[in-house]
């Protein structure tokens, strides 16, 4: 499912005005009764008891509210008044005309001064105070009016986006209200917090825009269901170990042998045939008594030795419980020269900030697994920046290098070196303790084993493994969860997935 930029939302409305002759009264006609449509779908009172007020800005946003009002109107609520924060002799085009209407019907239209009251007596608030267009801090009326907005008990609609949610990168530019129906298709600023926690249920209407306009790949995707429905490699009854493929990880030391253990079986859980662990000596029985499926060899130290340990195999992982070292560095150069797609994660990317020249040396699909420290010691920006701007950095760190990028965390992102960033639905607060993005490495090269490729095989594994922490915080609450219970219920969400 595509997300669209702000941009993006003004060349689809141009595109449909020029070449399919929907000028914007017509899509704002189309806005205003799908607000409409929505209420009637999610109220169970009668509107005959509803205490209805539409705080509309100028633009546009405004003007899909003043429409919104005007059907209402013909409905009958108990009350309907509408505060509109900008100057009626401002306002422009199809804003102006519907403002007209509204006014001709004997709708009541204040200013921001009689909001108080009028707020306080809704139970039904429409937000159409700004929309896809806010590109910077909100201040003085709009702002305390979104203010006493959040104070009421009543049933709070916001149209297109959260007044004060940027679109393009989910930061929020001033008090932000909820839930929201938006038209279309849903917008950036949906799903990448700390906007999406200001959404609420978001309910997507249909205002007549011409599906061609609506359809295929954008520079921005959501992860869904069944796109990771299709991803996940077909099991034939003929299938074996061998065709199920065979993983070379990299992980652990005599310190972190469990991250050995959590790589190893993400791989395993997530359908590889064999997994073969290098590590240090010293923790390789460690390894084999907590799970025998395991292969061990230690570390590679001669060119030799590391030809031999790739032979066979159809992907590598590396970082996860490594010590860095100079031996460490002489590895990953040697990953970056074989013709095998990688997947590097926790000390490998330390290792990687450090030596930037071996992004530009990878022979095959690289995937790096990032959280916001890592990233910013790859960018060198700060983490708190890196959260501002997760989108962009993400995507233009993958253009540049030409590597995939998986930036962990709330909303994790998924950046293909063309540019292209995929928006992780799935997840919660469970997934934040030590080992999950050991299990995260693993399932993204367990499935690059089996085939699929590397851009695809994050993409599946960030929303499966988001899917596992949020089955977990449905069955056990928000508490107490450790990443070997991701493991566990590893192969029930596949069966889920696959229907099998």
């Amino acid at each position: 499912m595509r997300l669209l930029s702000s941009a993006e939302v003004k060349k689809i409305d141009h595109i449909a005005s020029k070449q399919f002759h929907l000028p914007v009264d017509v899509l704002m006609e189309n806005a205003g009764i799908a607000i409409v449509r929505h209420l009637h779908a999610v109220q169970k009172h009668p509107v005959s008891e509803l205490r209805v007020t539409v705080v509309a800005g100028g633009g546009n946003n405004g003007g899909d509210g003043l429409v919104a009002a005007r059907h209402l109107f013909f409905l009958k609520p108990k009350s309907l008044d509408v505060i509109l924060l900008a100057s009626p002799q401002k306002l422009k085009g199809a804003v102006k005309e519907n403002y007209l209407r509204a006014k001709s019907l004997g709708i009541s239209i204040a200013g921001a001064g009689h909001a108080k009251s009028r707020i306080q007596n809704a139970n039904i608030i429409i937000d159409a105070i700004f929309g896809t267009g806010l590109s910077r801090p909100i201040k003085g009326d709009a702002n305390k009016i979104i203010e006493l907005i959040n104070k009421t008990k009543a049933h709070i609609l916001s149209v297109d986006i959260p007044s004060g949610v940027s679109s393009d990168s989910g930061e929020v530019l001033g008090e932000a209200v909820a839930p929201t129906v938006t038209f279309g298709i849903p917008k950036i600023g949906h799903f990448l917090y700390p906007g999406r926690e200001r959404v609420g249920e978001l309910d997507v209407e249909n205002i007549s825009l011409p599906p061609q306009l609506l359809r295929g790949e954008g520079e921005t995707m959501l992860i869904t269901k069944d796109e990771v429905k299709n991803i996940l490699p077909k099991r034939s009854p003929q299938n074996h170990k061998g065709s199920a493929g065979h993983l070379l990880n990299i992980v652990g030391s005599h310190g972190k042998p469990g991250a050995a253990v959590l790589s190893s079986l993400g791989a395993f859980r997530i359908g590889a045939g064999l997994v073969t662990t290098a590590t240090e000596k010293e923790a390789r029985s460690a390894i084999v008594s907590k799970q025998p499926e395991i292969m061990t060899e230690s570390f590679p130290t001669q060119k030799d030795e590391w030809n031999r340990l790739i032979s066979q195999k159809r992907a590598l992982a590396f970082g996860p419980g490594v010590v860095e070292s100079k031996e460490m560095t002489t590895i990953l150069e040697w990953i970056s020269d074989a013709k095998l797609p990688a997947v590097i994660d926790a000390t490998g990317l330390a290792i990687l900030a450090k030596n930037k020249r071996l992004l530009n040396r990878f022979k095959s699909g690289v995937v790096l697994t990032p959280h916001p420290g890592e990233m910013s010691a790859l960018t060198g920006i700060p983490a708190n920046k890196i959260q501002e701007n997760r989108l962009k950095i993400a995507r233009e760190f993958a253009k540049k290098y030409k590597v995939i990028v998986v930036l962990k965390g709330a909303g994790t992102l998924v950046a293909s070196p063309e540019g292209k960033v995929w928006v992780n639905p799935t997840g919660n607060v469970v997934l934040a303790t030590a080992g999950t993005g050991d299990v995260l490495t693993g399932m993204i090269a367990g499935l690059i084993t089996q085939n699929v490729s590397p851009l695809k095989a994050a993409i599946a594994a960030v929303y499966i493994h988001g899917l596992l922490g949020d089955r977990l915080k449905e069955k056990r609450g928000d508490r107490g969860i450790v990443a070997t219970d991701l493991l566990e219920e590893l192969p029930f969400i596949l069966r889920g997935l696959t229907g099998k």
